[in-house]
Formats: C-alpha cells, structure tokens, sequence
C-alpha cells in the first residue's frame, strides 16, 4: 500500500479498513459482481459492494482498490477532484449532486 503522500494532488482518496477475517483470495475478484454474496440465502442481495464501484467508477470516473489480509482490509477509493459527474456517457463539469427533495 502506497503512502497517502505519494497519491497525486488531483484525486480525493479515502480509505475504508476492516480488522475482521479478511476477504479470500478465491472470493475477492468476485466482490464487485452484482448479487455476489457470501451471506447465507435469504441474507443479503450482494449489491452493496457492485452499487458503489459503479458510481465510483462510472459517475465518478474513479477506482477502488482492495488489499486484503486476516485483521486488515482496505478498500482505497480515488476519484479525480476535477472530474465532472458522468452522467449516460456525457460529462458535466461543475454540477454537483442536487437534493430532489
């Protein structure tokens, strides 16, 4: 794992760390697949993981990066500060995500 100071400027970059289990080296190129799960049936739609690699990575033109190890996790999250919001194949610079509400 790279240092947070070796990342370029341009992206945000968040990290999100689990001390659990870990993910198995079988499981992890799965995790990212719509309705993948290791939950019991009836337990979990597996979407969780697929909804927000597809926002990051096609809204936000982002990526996610995972390491994993028994006790250490890591989901790193980069996505570009200048980047506009992806929206059906086009880009709009400079709008943000609006409340409908």
């Amino acid at each position: 794992m790279s240092r947070l100071r070796d990342w370029p400027r341009e992206l945000l970059v968040v990290s999100i760390v689990d001390h659990g289990g870990g993910i198995d080296d079988e499981v992890r190129p799965h995790i990212f697949k719509p309705f993948f799960t290791t939950k019991p049936q009836g337990t979990g739609t597996g979407l969780g993981l697929e909804i927000v690699h597809r926002i990051v990575t096609k809204k936000f033109g982002g990526r996610i990066d995972v390491e994993s190890k028994p006790g250490d996790t890591r989901l790193v999250v980069r996505l570009p500060l200048k980047a506009g919001i992806r929206d059906q194949g086009t880009e709009k610079q400079g709008q943000g995500i609006r409340d409908k509400g």
